[in-house]
């Protein structure tokens, strides 16, 4: 391409890729040339993190490795959602965080401006969990206190700290030793009760949710 002597500035576009500027000094009046690189344009995946009771898990980690061994890291959101920019590849996504069992997805291909959505994981929690409810509405009980008392026998064993519930009633003690516990809880408005004989050992993380209901204390 013939142009008049001066400075220019060059812009290349293409379909799948960003846009490239470069200067050119044409000013001597020579034959210039040059190679212009230009970057793909970077792919989307994003979708939501649940945990094991399935609400949202929020402030999770979502780390995306590709092939060759790069890495990219964003975290959910108060929803559970995750959005993550990613160069074209093919990508595994990890998802972990305070509790959770650490999950791998299936792998992605991600291609250049391409966006993939819906890629939504419930993972396993770790510990003893559960969830506080209403006997009367079933709903999940906030601000409830959890005590898990060791031993079996509220009137000799130690009690760990108590936590209290979330916005959905759900508590979880992610370190805890395997024992026979005694969860006990209570909430204001609410009756105290005990939840006897529940057994919990590292390797049945599982099957470790307790559900327990609670009725409004009577006045």
């Amino acid at each position: 391409m013939w142009v008049d002597r001066g400075l220019y500035d060059i812009r290349v576009t293409a379909d799948g890729y960003a846009t490239a500027t470069a200067s050119l000094d044409g000013s001597l009046g020579d034959a210039t040339a040059g190679t212009i690189w230009m970057d793909l344009n970077p792919g989307t995946v994003a979708g939501t993190v649940y945990r094991c009771d399935g609400q949202p898990f929020s402030g999770g980690t979502v780390t995306a490795t590709e092939a060759g061994g790069a890495t990219s890291v964003g975290e959910t959101s108060s929803t559970g959602t995750y959005s993550l920019s990613l160069s074209a590849g093919t990508y595994t996504l990890q998802y972990s965080g305070t509790g959770l069992v650490k999950t791998t997805s299936d792998t992605v291909v991600v291609g250049a401006g391409g966006t993939i959505e819906g890629l939504d994981v419930t993972i396993s929690c770790t510990g003893l969990f559960g969830t506080v409810t209403s006997s009367s509405t079933g709903a999940g009980i906030e601000g409830a206190l959890v005590v898990p008392y060791s031993g079996g026998d509220t009137k000799w064993a130690i009690a760990f700290d108590g936590i209290l519930t979330d916005a959905y009633g759900f508590y979880q003690f992610a370190d805890i030793p395997d024992d026979t516990y005694v969860v006990k809880t209570s909430a204001s408005g609410y009756g105290t009760e005990f939840y006897e004989n529940v057994t919990y050992t590292a390797d049945s993380d599982a099957d470790s949710a307790t559900k327990i209901e609670i009725g409004r204390a009577h006045v």
